[in-house]
């Protein structure tokens, strides 16, 4: 697990997680010799990234969805200019 980039700002976050759970995560984090809270800080920053990944991606999929909307010829006469100038 990379260490986490220093925090311009912090902030804190209190949750509430089963006791068997929080020490399971502990555990993980000892294993791989790392603070509990570099662990968690991890875990957090890899699902938002997963989810803004995910999100994009679905994004640029509607995009082909349909047809009409997906016109790109206007691109491509675009670029021909652009290429062909002298």
């Amino acid at each position: 697990m990379p260490a986490p980039s220093p925090p311009k700002e912090i902030g804190t976050l209190s949750v509430r997680i089963p006791s068997h759970l929080k020490l399971r995560a502990a555990r993980v984090a000892q294993s791989q010799q790392v603070s509990f809270n570099a662990f968690v800080t991890h875990l957090i920053e890899k699902a938002v990234k997963e989810t803004e990944e995910k999100e994009l991606y679905d994004a640029f999929s509607e995009l082909g969805s349909d047809p009409e909307l997906s016109d790109v010829e206007f691109a491509f006469h675009a670029q021909a200019e652009v290429a062909l100038r002298d």
